[in-house]
């Protein structure tokens, strides 16, 4: 079974490019958390929130996310998916409309669902920025990941 899956991935390097931006998406939650916690325990929050109070949540948490898709970008890029920059820009921002849907459609949503949400969007990122959504069968795989987790979240009991 592995070498079916080596030989498959080794004549398709997209498709090991489109996982591997999976992988890296799903990582991006606990990167973005561990960069809020940096940025909150530092004297740099200081800089960014000089009350030190509750309303220091918002900025701090989007500088965090700033920081983590640099991460994201320079990690793609590294692993030569290209271009990076788009995988990041649409796993983002599909993370985002999928992750309000997916809260609006299910009011207990837990930290679960943010791994696989995030490895998704950024799949299909990587899907969008390598064009393989042109083809029918990409287009259907690209929306039957995206809607997978909103689905799960409504299935899996509370």
């Amino acid at each position: 079974m592995s070498t079916d899956l080596l030989k498959l991935t080794r004549n398709r390097p997209e498709l090991t490019k489109t996982a591997a931006a999976g992988l890296i998406g799903a990582t991006l939650p606990l990167v973005t958390f561990g960069a809020a916690r940096l940025l909150a325990e530092t004297p740099v929050s200081g800089i960014i929130c000089s009350s030190g109070g509750l309303e220091c949540f918002v900025p701090i948490t989007l500088y965090a996310i700033a920081a983590t898709m640099v991460v994201a970008w320079v990690a793609l890029a590294l692993i030569r998916v290209r271009p990076a920059w788009l995988v990041v820009l649409v796993g983002a921002v599909l993370s985002l409309v999928v992750g309000r849907l997916t809260t609006q459609l299910v009011q207990e949503t837990y930290d679960w669902f943010l791994f696989p949400l995030t490895a998704t969007c950024f799949a299909v990122g990587a899907m969008a920025a390598l064009r393989l959504i042109g083809s029918a069968k990409w287009a259907l795989a690209a929306v039957l990941l995206l809607a997978a987790n909103p689905l799960a979240a409504l299935l899996i009991p509370s």
